[in-house]
Order: C-alpha cells, then structure tokens, then sequence
C-alpha cells in the first residue's frame, strides 16, 4: 500500500485528529467503532494495527505440510522454516511414511527447537505445537543464554584439552545443539515482532533497528558454537597422539577470553573497546594462530596434520566472528548517536 501525506486537524476540543486510508480500513475489514492499537514507538512514531493482529496470536497460526516422500532432511528444513516464521501448530501428514523415519525427524525437531513438541500423532498425521510463550524469555535474556552456552563450549574445550577428557570434549560438541535451539528461537522472536504479532516492547526489545543487529550477532554466535562443536569433535580424536594438540589449550585461552570480552562490548557498546579488541583479534590471527601453524609443519602423520589445520581453520574462523561482533557494536553507537542536523 502506497504512503501518503496527511495534515492534521483539529477539533473544537483542541484535539489532534488525523484520518486513515481507505483501503486500509477496508483491507483490515474495520468499521466505524472499530478499535485499533495505537503503540509509540521509542523513536518517535506511531504504530497503528488492528486489535485483531494482536488477538490473533491467541487462536494460534497453523501450517500445514503434507510428505510426498523424499529426504528426512528437507522436511525438517520446512518444519523449522515455519517455526522461524511464526507457526504456532505445524500439521504434518505423514501417510507412507516409515516409522524409524517419522521417529528420526521427531528426534531432529527435538534437538534443534525449544518448545516444538508433539501433542497428537498417529499413522497418518503428526501435530506439533509451540508450547513456549515467546514474551516468557526476552530477546535480551535469550541472546545472554546463547553467549552464555557458547562460553561455556569454549571453557569446557580448553579445559578437556588440558586434562585430556575426551567425555568432556564430546559433551562439549553435544552442547551446540543447545546453542541453536536458542538461536532459532531468538529468530522466531524477531520474525513474530516484525510480523505485528508481538510489540518489540512485549519481547524486551525498545528499537527495532538494535534488534536487527542483535539478530545478527546471535548468528554469529551461534556459528562460532558450531566451530567449538568441530573443533571437540576433532581434537577428542587425537588427544593422546602428539603435544600439538595440547598447545592448543594455549592457543585457544586468548581467543577464550576475547569472545567473552566481544559479547560484554556488545552489551554495553564503546567506540574505544571496539577498536582495542578488533586490534586484539587481528594480533591472534597473524601471531599466535600463525606461529601455532608454522610448528605442526613438521608433524609428520598427515592424518594429525591435517587434523590440526582444520583445527586452526576454524580457530580463524571463531576470531573473524568476534570482529563481526564488535563492528555490529560500532553500528549500534552509531545508531544511539544519530542526530538530526
């Protein structure tokens, strides 16, 4: 729907009053007495929605799915998919389908959503539903979890490394499994926001533009949990072959304690922290990642080596997220210090 200039006008009362666009009204199906919402925005403006929109939410959206055979897979994409986008009931019917397949992706649902759960199956039909209140967890408190967990991966893999605990490596790359079914669920959060179905304020966000950002960086946590995750599963292989792997530790504590200074830095955003810890990060790279490389060029098992590279790969790749964090945090000063000239 096109935009438009109105002027206000006033009343003998010395009420502002403005009117609304036709086919606004007639595409809402509102009538005279009709009640709308009207929420003010912390930049300013004015948001006006039907009180349906919001009321909505409490009959619930449904999506329906029907499995016309192919991948495990791909029906689980579809499945996330419109968990991400809003749906409150997922209807799947499932007639043909094996009964080790349908008891496989309901394991996937479980380990990769919070609050999907089954509440009617049979043979031909599965019906999930989200049981979790979106406003019960913030965005803010969900993002914190998600820093929160991803520390904890880093922690437990430096520490598994030293002691060489192999049981606690693996428990750290079952954890990410933790760490994504908070991502998606902070991805559902804002998808329910921007669609109306939620006020930002409901979900503890004040700015809409800041929680794009936050959106952002929860994504970039959750691929730095993924890391973590590749990088336990890879070394609980080779902790007993070479004292390689041990220098790990060491190598892993500095950027340890820069992805837990990132994320304070992004909570609480200062130009000059930024700048000191994207200084930092560039300094792990090109020094301690780097000269970590350059020893194992003598390993002479190829299988530990490579190991090992694909190891300070995604070592890389962890340190590169935290500089995409801290220049989100840039973008959100910028954006609390605009002004109008």
């Amino acid at each position: 729907m096109a935009s438009s200039i109105r002027k206000l006008q006033i009343t003998g009362r010395g009420s502002y009053i403005l009117t609304l666009p036709k086919e606004w009204i007639e595409k809402n199906k509102l009538t005279k007495g009709s009640e709308v919402l009207v929420v003010h925005e912390p930049d300013g403006s004015l948001r006006i929605l039907p009180t349906r929109t919001m009321s909505d939410r409490d009959r619930g959206y449904i999506a329906k799915i029907e499995f016309k055979g192919g991948r495990i897979d791909s029906l689980l994409r579809l499945i996330i998919s419109y968990y991400i986008a809003g749906a409150d009931i997922i209807e799947i019917t499932v007639k043909g389908m094996k009964r080790e397949d349908i008891k496989k992706l309901l394991g996937m649902v479980e380990h990769r959503t919070m609050g999907l759960e089954v509440v009617e199956e049979s043979s031909e039909k599965i019906v999930l539903q989200v049981i979790i209140d979106p406003s019960s967890m913030p965005i803010n408190e969900s993002f914190n979890k998600l820093a929160r967990t991803v520390e904890h991966m880093l922690e437990d893999l430096e520490n598994g490394i030293r002691g060489r605990e192999a049981h606690l490596l693996l428990e750290v790359a079952g954890r990410d499994d933790v760490a994504d079914k908070l991502f998606l669920h902070i991805w559902r959060q804002v998808m329910l926001a921007l669609s109306n179905r939620y006020l930002a304020s409901e979900l503890g966000v004040k700015n809409y533009a800041l929680m794009g950002l936050l959106m952002v960086a929860a994504k970039n946590i959750e691929r730095i949990g993924d890391h973590v995750a590749r990088i336990a599963e890879i070394v609980s292989e080779t902790l007993d072959v070479d004292e390689d792997t041990q220098r790990l530790a060491d190598l892993i504590n500095p950027i340890r304690l820069l992805f837990s200074e990132t994320v304070k830095v992004f909570k609480k955003p200062t130009g000059n922290d930024a700048e000191a810890l994207i200084e930092k990060a560039l300094v792990i790279k090109q020094s301690a990642i780097g000269e970590f490389k350059e020893k194992t060029r003598g390993i002479k098992s190829a299988k530990l080596l490579g190991h090992l590279w694909l190891v300070t790969e995604s070592l890389n790749r962890i340190v590169d997220y935290c500089v995409d964090i801290l220049e989100l945090s840039l973008n959100e000063l910028s954006i609390l210090t605009l002004t109008v000239r």
